[in-house]
């Protein structure tokens, strides 16, 4: 169960008794408290609403009950503390969890455990009634409790914390708590710099807190699950590209945030010898000189140019507003350019139309290699292309060849950068336009 900050409540899980159907119109909502089978929620107006399982009355929310400062549910049970520093309970009492001690006043905060209750009152002292919990002796200067179902917890103004029944070893290294919650058998806590810890029984991995959760801000340990609100880290996608020497390359970075956060970006290392750009509508920006610098565009775009044929990298993190990924790399395969060998054309029993794309940043030629089968030893003539870095079509028509044969072709480009080598397209002559010739691969990566 969740409560945003506009007052509405949000339940999920496990429904048998409607403890997850919220009732409709409930609103101003400002705290929420979560029982085994039954959920309460206390409204700004000081009255508390309650649903869910309702054997014990745990529900029965008493008549005229007003002028609420905070709620608290157990098991079958419900506490509430009134803004006069008394209690209220209803539902179940079995283990005298609602038989609260004869003169308790002055109470500013209410833990419900699991059939037991805590009260902590304004001098710093807790006193503690129904079943498991127990307040050690002369324990004073308390500023906050959590109840559990077989052992609570305290925070002392120091920062430290003390169990209250239960197991009393604690993790090493907790530092200042601001914040502590229990389950049944495990319990959490919270510390100044947002870190979680977890110990007890590790029923179901509800101990393992996950890796990477940081600056939380709130806690909460039930029967048999744990929850934070923090922040998990995002995740920079490592990607490995193809380019065209001499002409610009926009390159989205990518990553994911299991929080859902906007995520933006940082360039960490630059590549060894193109250059990166800062992305704009209209081509490149202010020039990325320097590691640590941020992507300024909101679509982590940048621009590589690459006035070689090298296989370069770079890398980047993202960042959700409060931490930044690992590093991930960009890898950019530069070649002389792109090119595609496309599915040759038959053109008669002895004919063929050999076809392809290419594209190059510089003045190009480009033609076909062909032989039979197994290799190629043959061209066509050579085709020149301006080289403005738009996608081309090329055709060539080849006659007299041996009809019914097998043979092999591929598109060559060759410019200032280099030669570029297209992938193998297979095809018999001798067939129609409506039958298949390609026999291989008709498709060329950038090689």
């Amino acid at each position: 169960m969740a409560l945003t900050t506009a007052g509405k409540v949000i339940a999920w899980g496990y429904n048998e008794y409607g403890q997850t159907t919220v009732p409709a119109g409930l609103s101003n909502v400002i705290a929420v408290s979560a029982g085994l089978y039954h959920e309460a929620a206390l409204r700004s107006d000081g009255r508390v609403v309650a649903w869910g399982r309702n054997d014990a009355g745990q529900t029965n929310v008493p008549a005229g009950l007003s002028n609420v400062l905070a709620i608290s549910t157990g098991d079958y049970h419900t506490l509430a503390l009134k803004q006069d520093g008394t209690l209220a309970g209803w539902g179940d009492n079995g283990w005298g969890q609602l038989n609260f001690p004869a003169g308790l006043s002055n109470v500013v905060a209410v833990a419900a455990g699991g059939y037991s209750g805590l009260a902590l009152r304004a001098e710093g002292t807790v006193v503690a009634w129904g079943s498991t919990v127990a307040v050690p002796e002369g324990i004073s200067n308390v500023v906050a409790i959590s109840g559990g179902g077989h052992q609570g917890l305290a925070i002392k103004s120091d920062g430290s914390v003390v169990v209250l029944g239960g197991d009393t070893n604690l993790p090493a290294n907790l530092g200042k708590v601001v914040s502590v919650s229990s389950g049944y058998y495990h319990s959490l806590a919270l510390n100044e710099t947002g870190k979680v810890f977890a110990w007890g029984i590790d029923y179901r991995s509800i101990t393992n807190v996950p890796p990477g959760l940081t600056n939380a801000v709130a806690i909460a340990g039930d029967g048999y699950h744990s929850l934070a609100l923090g922040n998990l880290p995002p995740q920079a996608f490592a990607q490995h590209l193809t380019g065209v020497a001499g002409q610009d390359q926009t390159i989205v970075l990518t990553g994911a945030d299991p929080n859902n956060d906007e995520l933006n970006s940082r360039i960490t290392a630059l590549p060894s010898s193109g250059t990166l750009y800062q992305w704009t509508s209209g081509g490149r920006g202010d020039p990325i000189t320097a590691p640590d610098t941020l992507v300024a565009d909101t679509g982590n775009r940048v621009i590589l140019s690459q006035p070689v044929v090298a296989d370069d990298t770079f890398a980047f993190t993202m960042n959700d507003g409060l931490q930044d990924s690992s590093a991930a790399n960009i890898q950019v395969d530069i070649r002389p350019a792109r090119l595609f060998t496309q599915r040759p054309q038959p053109a008669g029993v002895s004919s063929i139309t050999f076809c392809g794309n290419l594209m190059a940043a510089v003045p190009t030629k480009a033609w076909f290699e062909w032989g039979a089968f197994g290799g190629y030893g043959q061209s066509t003539a050579p085709i020149s292309l301006a080289g403005d870095g738009s996608l081309v079509h090329v055709t060539t028509l080849l006659t007299n060849l041996a009809e019914r044969a097998n043979y092999q072709c591929r598109l060559v480009v060759s410019n200032q950068f280099g030669v570029s080598y297209g992938m193998a397209a297979l095809f018999t002559t001798g067939c129609t336009a409506g039958e298949a010739i390609v026999t291989g691969n008709s498709m060329s990566p950038l090689i």
